[in-house]
């Protein structure tokens, strides 16, 4: 038996573990060697087995970034709160993949001035076009549909490698109201 040969690997919780089946609610992923060939096998949170392949091909996994802020500043950067610690610094990833868009939610609406909502990755902030969604009240903003919602599918996606941390950040500048709360989601797919 090879080093790779049979080893499971955790990919994701999904679901805790019945008595029945301790690897229920868990997607793993493993190589069995067949003759002088590696076989890519994975095992879904339902216990469906299944080959991947021998060309090394993965699937993928979606998944989402859920930010939140209260009281977006006049102008400054805003950074968002992610479960109940305010101050969260996003998420460490555990694999390669894209951020493929942005969406943003604002109670209220937005009175004057800009808002820019990015992905800040390894605390660098990503402000390219095509990747950010901005909120000015022209009808021409990047995803900005009006003065308190908008949402972008990157193009090109921002790629992420494994370790990297990711979170959303919120740029103004001359934003009105500084009452104003809300919420972004970021749509990941991570490679694996």
């Amino acid at each position: 038996m090879g080093l790779l040969d049979g080893i499971k690997q955790l990919l994701l919780r999904t679901g805790e573990p019945t008595g029945a089946d301790p690897s229920a609610g868990r997607i793993f992923k493993w190589v069995e060697k067949a003759g002088n060939e590696f076989i890519y096998k994975y095992k879904d949170e339902n216990g469906v087995v299944g080959n991947i392949g021998s060309s090394g091909v993965l699937p993928s996994f979606k998944w989402m970034l859920q930010g939140g802020w209260k009281d977006l500043p006049s102008n400054g950067t805003e950074r968002f709160s992610y479960g109940r610690n305010e101050g969260d610094r996003g998420v460490t990833v555990m694999h390669d993949g894209f951020v493929k868009g942005l969406s943003v939610r604002i109670k209220g609406s937005r009175n004057s001035g800009s808002a820019t909502f990015l992905i800040c990755l390894n605390n660098s902030l990503n402000n390219v076009a095509g990747q950010r969604v901005i909120i000015d009240g022209s009808t021409n903003a990047e995803g900005g549909i009006d003065g308190e919602k908008g949402y972008f599918i990157f193009s090109p996606p921002l790629a992420y490698s494994a370790g990297d941390q990711l979170e959303i950040k919120a740029v103004t500048s001359g934003w009105s109201p500084t009452s104003a709360d809300g919420m972004a989601l970021a749509y990941m797919e991570d490679t694996i």
